[in-house]
């Protein structure tokens, strides 16, 4: 039912690099009114990462979908990175404004792929992914840990 809903109903949607902090450090309260204005225009489908923010737009996006009927949404996400939780003074450099207290490596192995689907399962607290996406393939993706983003 939720692939009819993007395909019939609602052909635009919003994604989570900006949830995630890229480019302002947005609080929480923040991500929530964005993401309301979002729905209340209409839009179904919401598309996030755990790379964005290092697993915070996947929360946010958990936080506000959590009392939405699930059958009323396409949600998707994607793999390619596992994420530990470590002390603040241990978080990578990253293009994130404010990420969480995250480290990360890229696996795309079949266990990790699992992995990375049940955590992110238990970060939005929803009880079904519609779309995985695999993530950026090489490690070199810009972004990942390039001091020149830090400016």
């Amino acid at each position: 039912m939720s692939q009819n809903i993007l395909q019939e109903k609602h052909q635009l949607g919003i994604g989570g690099v900006a949830i995630g902090t890229a480019f302002n450090d947005i609080t929480d309260e923040q991500s929530y009114e964005i993401l309301k204005i979002a729905w209340d225009a209409g839009i179904r489908y919401f598309d996030t990462s755990p790379w964005y923010g290092l697993t915070k737009s996947e929360r946010r996006f958990g936080d506000f979908l959590a009392d939405k009927k699930r059958s009323e949404f396409v949600f998707s996400t994607k793999v390619g990175r596992l994420f530990n939780e470590v002390l603040p003074s241990e978080v990578p450099p990253t293009m994130w404004k404010k990420p969480l207290n995250f480290d990360f490596k890229h696996d795309y192995t079949g266990d990790a792929v699992k992995r990375s689907i049940e955590d992110s399962l238990r970060r939005t607290g929803l009880e079904s992914i519609d779309i995985v996406y695999v993530h950026d393939l090489s490690e070199d993706q810009v972004g990942d840990r390039y001091p020149y983003f830090l400016n």
